[in-house]
């Protein structure tokens, strides 16, 4: 806030006169002038007078004599350092005066008069004092408003400061949340997705279930992974804002990504139809495969759930000079022009879905485009309103200097398929596979889905009780399915023992857990494959058939 102008008492004249009759005149004279006055019996009373606000200051050698000087100079001193008070003293000698040679040492900023004086001068000389006087206010003024514009800004960078803090620790507490709900939803969406996939096995091999049954069991598949997608979204979307998303570099074959991704998409969906044109010759990225089959997943669901009525979706991999693309394009409702430019933007949403049902979160794309950036390329989307939608991907170009076999590799690391309808193994040669899992569901998901598969299982709920059991059986397991997040003795503390046996050590590990886990502590040094929760009990036996094959 502006301090205010200086006020009439602030620039008023205070007076010390030999004599009472001399003071009324001076006065009286002084305020024909419009010059306002206040007169003070003695320099003690003009001292005390001071801190009430004080434009300049006359007064006589006389009232200067004894320790009067001394008196008037120490109430000077306490002025604030923009005070330089101006003070006429009037004198018989003129400035050759003794009295007034020290007060022009002491005091500083004085005038000296001779007597007698004219009123004309004493008036002009006044009147120069206090314009002198009134740019000393102006100059508190700006230092005060300077002073207040500091304070300001200091209040302003503390307020600053603390709302930094309070975010920062707002988003530590949500990435934290996110970690634990990672864990603790993914485990319960482990089991409830895992035992749906347990009745579509066993319905396969033996078939005994109604249509209407059958149809059940899909629905609560679809909106199991349907959830499943929503808390991996929700996880990538943190990674992304504080840059922990990181990929794996290697060449990729898109032709191949997109023609896997489309089979994989293909089998859930019943309405559309997914036509995939691809070029003989391999059509190379430099990237991680995984991350680009989420941007494909999400492209290609993106493309159905905007296609309500069903029909065909088209998608095109092709070379641009030095860019790889890949075009997605629906028939469905289309984006009006408004939204395009906002479509990438984090938990954008189109305004009018709502109206048509269309579900989503608005962080599906958000995510496909830093992605898309992590591997140099660029992602954007053409549409006409009830005229479908292409969403187009570049990548830079790797030329093929050997026979990179990306997608075949990939699939090799998911592992052999399962076959739901083969007969289980039998006999006393059963491979034995160790279960480590704090969750009991958990654990008997996982063990009736081996044992259906003829898997001799021991399942335990922590690594201790596991270090127990290796530790007291001849008969070594093939294979250990081992959890992360543990009490007593997590997965991580577990590995480390391992590997400092020797015979444990042999021992391959899967690890299941939420991938977040890995996020908090990496694993120590070991060949554990790792599986994301919730599983794909059709990529977990496959994995787990692998293992136990080899040994």
């Amino acid at each position: 806030m502006k301090p205010p102008e200086p006020s009439q008492d602030t620039l008023r004249v205070l007076l010390v006169a030999p004599t009472g009759a001399d003071a009324r005149r001076s006065q009286a004279l002084l305020a024909e002038a419009g010059i306002a006055c206040i007169v003070c019996a003695d320099v003690a009373a003009l001292c005390a007078t001071l801190q009430d606000g004080v434009g300049t200051i006359v007064l006589t050698e006389e009232s200067l004599a004894g320790d009067n000087l001394q008196r008037l100079k120490t109430a000077l001193n306490q002025q604030p350092p923009w005070s330089d008070l101006p003070i006429i003293v009037l004198t018989q000698g003129g400035a050759d005066s003794r009295v007034a040679i020290y007060a022009l040492d002491m005091l500083g900023n004085v005038m000296v008069l001779d007597r007698p004086v004219r009123v004309a001068t004493l008036v002009s000389v006044v009147r120069t004092a206090l314009r002198a006087r009134a740019r000393q206010y102006q100059l508190r003024e700006h230092l005060i408003e300077r002073a207040q514009a500091a304070e300001e800004r200091i209040q302003l960078y503390r307020t600053e400061q603390q709302a930094r803090a309070a975010a920062e620790a707002a988003v530590q507490l949500r990435d934290a949340f996110l970690s634990i709900a990672a864990h603790e939803l993914k485990t319960p969406l482990t089991s409830l997705l895992g035992n749906i996939q347990l009745i579509e096995r066993r319905i396969a091999q033996h078939g005994e279930l109604s249509e209407r049954d059958r149809q059940a069991i899909h629905v609560a598949s679809q909106q199991g992974h349907r959830l499943k997608q929503m808390i991996d979204a929700l996880l990538d979307v943190s990674r992304l804002e504080h840059g922990q998303l990181s990929i794996t570099r290697e060449p990729v074959d898109l032709g191949r990504l997109v023609e896997q991704v489309i089979r994989e998409v293909q089998l859930g969906v019943t309405q559309h139809t997914i036509e995939c044109s691809t070029p003989a010759e391999p059509v190379l990225t430099l990237g991680d495969d995984l991350r680009l089959e989420q941007v494909l997943q999400n492209l290609l669901q993106n493309a159905i759930k905007y296609s309500p009525n069903g029909g065909a979706i088209v998608v095109t991999v092709e070379r641009q000079a030095s860019h790889a693309v890949v075009h997605v394009r629906d028939h469905g409702v289309g984006i009006p022009a408004a939204a395009i430019p906002h479509l990438f933007e984090r938990f954008y949403r189109v305004p009018d879905v709502a109206e048509q049902h269309i579900q989503g979160a608005g962080i599906g794309l958000y995510v496909v485009k830093e992605i898309v950036a992590l591997h140099g390329g660029t992602v954007g989307a053409t549409s006409q309103k009830d005229g479908g939608s292409t969403f187009t991907i570049q990548l830079p170009l790797l030329e093929r200097t050997g026979v990179p076999a990306t997608a075949e590799r990939r699939e090799v690391s998911r592992g052999p398929a399962s076959d739901p309808t083969r007969a289980p193994r039998r006999g006393s040669g059963r491979p034995s596979v160790l279960v480590v899992d704090d969750d009991s569901a958990i654990r008997a998901l996982l063990s009736e889905v081996l044992r259906d598969e003829g898997y001799h299982v021991v399942s335990v709920a922590n690594g201790q009780e596991a270090l127990h059991e290796l530790g007291h059986r001849d008969d070594l397991p093939q294979l250990i399915l081992l959890d992360l997040m543990m009490p007593i003795m997590n997965g991580w503390t577990f590995l480390s023992h391992q590997q400092q046996d020797a015979t444990l050590a042999t021992i391959p590990v899967v690890v299941i857990s939420a991938g977040s886990t890995l996020q908090q502590q990496p694993l120590p040094h070991s060949s554990a494959t790792f599986l994301s929760k919730p599983l794909d009990i059709e990529l977990l036996l496959g994995i787990v058939d692998r293992h136990c094959h080899a040994r």
